[in-house]
């Protein structure tokens, strides 16, 4: 067979080459190969899925590490006390709140996250206590279950860090109009970031009360969105 010699696709169409046909179905199939490849390649990785008909299946992703306080106890009222310290910007504090036994229970838990608590009582009464690190949870183990329907008085003794994340009770700093520099501390607790603060019951549907002291130097001014209820010297 003669390899120059033209072949006919049709009536009076278009002719090409015998080895020409077979050179562009080569190339064709080079490049089908090449996508191929280029598409394994590019793909995500870390995921695996199985391919159904015309859908793709891929398996959800795990959960986060964090999960719903339990509802048992609910919190009504907080009272916080704040004293930052600009020396080594630490802060420590202590938070009593009020809370209602929804239905026995052999705990208390709260949120809690790079804030170290030295002391956990309840009604006034020391209780034992541990940190859950994954889920940031303070969990209270009274000697007896807490009884539905009644209040209690959570409290909680702590210190923290004035960190620098933008985030919880944190420190910032401005110059004033001679060029010195000046150091406050500041909040900022959306979504979740109060317990950095202080140990309390971290979600939106559990709101609550606030009194909120500052302990702070006479030469600085405690800011709030709240009106001043009271001011007295130490």
């Amino acid at each position: 067979m003669d390899g120059g010699k033209p072949t006919s696709f049709g009536g009076d169409g278009f002719f090409v080459r015998r080895w020409q046909a077979i050179v562009a179905l080569a190339l064709a199939a080079v490049a089908i190969a090449v996508v191929g490849l280029l598409s394994a390649h590019f793909a995500p990785c870390g995921q695996s899925g199985s391919f159904d008909g015309d859908q793709i299946s891929i398996p959800p992703l795990p959960p986060l590490p964090y999960s719903r306080l339990p509802r048992s106890v609910v919190p009504l009222h907080y009272d916080v006390e704040l004293r930052p310290e600009f020396a080594d910007f630490s802060f420590s504090g202590r938070v009593r709140v009020r809370v209602m036994c929804e239905e026995a229970t052999d705990n208390v838990t709260l949120h809690v996250h790079n804030i170290t608590w030295t002391s956990t009582r309840l009604e006034g009464k020391e209780v034992a206590s541990e940190e859950d690190k994954v889920r940031q949870f303070l969990v209270l183990r009274p000697p007896s279950n807490l009884v539905a329907g009644r209040e209690y008085d959570v409290e909680v003794d702590f210190v923290g860090s004035l960190n620098d994340q933008l985030a919880g009770f944190y420190r910032s700093s401005y110059q004033d109009p001679s060029g010195e520099k000046r150091w406050l501390a500041t909040t900022q607790f959306q979504p979740t970031d109060a317990r950095r603060a202080f140990p309390c019951f971290d979600e939106p549907a559990l709101k609550a009360t606030f009194n909120i002291s500052i302990v702070r130097p006479a030469n600085m001014t405690a800011i709030s969105n709240m009106p001043l209820r009271h001011s007295a010297e130490l």
